[in-house]
């Protein structure tokens, strides 16, 4: 849910520039997840503001903390590693041997 939400706001030529676990809201009944607290408006912004940090460090991308729909990428790979951790990552992003195939297609493809 949370990556078409992501793929949704990047269709419409927006970056979300702050997505992290904070960020994912679910409904009482567990039916719904949102996705919120967007800090970016547009690319547009991104030219302008191009200095500015924006992401939260644990989530940044390698590349640097800028609104852009890379970044945006890899902080949703951050947030999967998060939740199929159960936790934070600490130290090197490195997909761990034991995890299923499909989850170490998926993380390899955005980190």
């Amino acid at each position: 849910m949370v990556a078409l939400a992501l793929e949704q706001t990047h269709f419409q030529g927006l970056a979300h520039g702050k997505i992290n676990s904070a960020h994912v809201y679910l409904s009482r009944d567990k039916k719904t997840v949102k996705l919120g607290s967007f800090a970016c408006r547009s690319y547009v912004q991104h030219l302008v503001q191009e200095n500015e940090n924006i992401d939260d460090g644990y989530y940044a991308s390698p590349e640097g903390s800028h609104c852009t729909r890379e970044s945006d990428l890899w902080a949703l790979g951050m947030l999967l590693l998060e939740l199929v951790r159960v936790g934070k990552y600490e130290g090197m992003v490195e997909v761990p041997e034991h995890f299923c195939q499909a989850i170490r297609e998926i993380l390899e493809g955005l980190l």
